[in-house]
């Protein structure tokens, strides 16, 4: 499931037409999925939605 989705729908902003929820700092460690992650929330990002976020990379897997 897509972050953009998964906070979009549980906060009801999707269907009622209003801004994204605000996140004030958004944790994110997925092992080697990080590019795919952050793709799943280019709404939030592109309307400014997630303030900060702390991003662990596993560069041994995205070099494949």
């Amino acid at each position: 499931r897509r972050v953009d989705d998964a906070l979009m729908d549980a906060s009801g902003a999707r269907l009622a037409g209003e801004a994204p929820p605000s996140v004030a700092l958004l944790k994110l460690d997925v092992e080697g999925f990080e590019c795919i992650a952050l793709g799943g929330m280019r709404e939030l990002l592109g309307r400014g939605a997630i303030s900060a976020i702390k991003l662990e990379v596993f560069d041994a897997l995205l070099r494949l």
